[in-house]
């Protein structure tokens, strides 16, 4: 268990100008301000995480997990500074939280299952994400995600989908978004299947969508 209503201050604004690894294959990339991989069982809550170098959280390979009235900020501007970023984690609760970064305020990547998202605020960043899909053949299939009860202010997006091109085959199954809240978004909904940032491709994506629901989306 991880709480107490401590802060944990990355400094980040030191290191962002450094950020280059889209132009140089070489340039390391910046620390974590939290990484916690292969845990069972676990809960964090009462934490502010402030302007991480990259990822303010980064969990992987999590199960049964509660993360509750956590603070995450960073300037609108920081780079690649998700909130909280999931890989190959089932049982995940993120609940009464609030979010301002320079990108993702909630991504779950490949492998996610059964993800709860409820009374999070997100603003300033990119909203909540489903991201970097495909673009391993060891990707897993991504499924089971509730997000609900939540209010995105002055965000690019407010749910994003992000297949990588080309891309190996997966699934995305089992996603409800509903009672959302919206203000100053500029993507409600933004399913992006020719994700290529580095390069024009005109390769084919294969993925599978099934059992979608988008309900009461709200300005």
């Amino acid at each position: 268990m991880i709480n107490g209503g401590g802060s944990l201050d990355g400094e980040g604004a030191s290191a962002w100008p450094l950020n280059n690894r889209s132009k140089d294959p070489n340039c390391l990339p910046l620390p974590v301000s939290m990484r916690l991989d292969f845990v069972t069982n676990s809960r964090i809550s009462s934490i502010t995480s402030i302007n991480s170098k990259n990822f303010h959280f980064n969990i992987f390979a999590y199960k049964n997990i509660t993360i509750s009235r956590i603070r995450i900020s960073a300037p609108k501007d920081s780079p690649n500074t998700d909130g909280i970023h999931l890989g190959s984690s089932t049982d995940i609760r993120i609940l009464d939280s609030f979010f301002g970064t320079g990108d993702n305020c909630i991504s779950m990547g490949p492998g996610s299952k059964n993800i709860n998202i409820n009374n999070v605020h997100c603003g300033p960043g990119h909203g909540i994400s489903i991201s970097s899909l495909g673009g391993s053949k060891m990707d897993a299939d991504v499924t089971g995600f509730v997000v609900r009860n939540c209010s995105l202010v002055g965000t690019s997006n407010s749910t994003r989908i992000k297949i990588w091109v080309p891309s190996y085959p997966l699934l995305v199954s089992n996603l409800t978004f509903e009672q959302i809240k919206l203000r100053n978004v500029s993507n409600p909904i933004f399913i992006d299947q020719q994700y290529c940032p580095s390069r024009i491709s005109d390769q084919k994506v294969i993925l599978f969508f099934d059992l979608f629901s988008f309900l009461n989306f709200n300005t």
